[in-house]
């Protein structure tokens, strides 16, 4: 569907939408803007779940290039059975912990990298699937940055998958200096008169 989301003529699409997605129907919006810019929302609200794999805002002939090439390769496969995913974020951040996915099993492999195994998707009905994380920024820069350095995605069926590429925007306006270690204190012994004298520089 191509679509600014704002509907001009006719009855409200919304009902009309779910009632597609419930017979079984797959529906990924594409967002045009129109004159009156573009509701995301309303996409998101139309479209098939998971969002960020059947709603594409604004893409460029790159863009829509790519996801054709995705929507032929799925739309004539029977599902997916046996998912891997491997995903590791940039160096910048570290995964703290994450949320059970609603479909498979999780695992964080390490401080960076986290794997998802889905024993079957989408294969009697359509079927979304979402796993939620959770990131700590460990780098010394602010700036816009990249979350993910990679994602990598295998079934049995050799499913083509396009995962979005989330930014965060960091701010690291304060530098904190910490107190000075205490001032080393050298020691030194001599012997006058017999008696021991010791002596303390600092």
């Amino acid at each position: 569907m191509f679509t600014d989301g704002k509907t001009t003529v006719g009855p409200p699409p919304a009902p009309v939408a779910a009632a597609a997605r419930a017979s079984g129907i797959i529906i990924y919006c594409i967002g045009l803007i129109g004159s009156d810019g573009i509701d995301v929302n309303v996409l998101n609200d139309w479209a098939t779940d998971p969002d960020a794999s059947h709603v594409a805002v604004t893409p460029d002939d790159a863009d829509l290039e790519e996801l054709f090439k995705d929507l032929a390769a799925n739309i004539s496969k029977p599902g997916a059975t046996n998912i891997v995913i491997d995903e590791m974020v940039n160096p910048d951040f570290t995964i703290l912990n994450f949320n059970p996915p609603n479909k498979g099993t999780a695992v964080i492999s390490g401080p960076q990298t986290l794997q998802w195994k889905i024993p079957s998707l989408g294969v009697s009905a359509n079927e979304g699937a979402a796993l939620e994380f959770f990131i700590r920024h460990t780098g010394q820069t602010s700036g816009t940055k990249l979350v993910n350095q990679f994602i990598t995605y295998t079934d049995d069926e050799d499913n083509a998958v396009t995962f979005p590429q989330p930014e965060v925007s960091v701010d690291c306006p304060i530098t904190v200096t910490p107190e000075p270690c205490p001032v080393p204190i050298n020691f030194s012994l001599s012997r006058c008169q017999d008696s021991l004298v010791l002596d303390l520089e600092a």
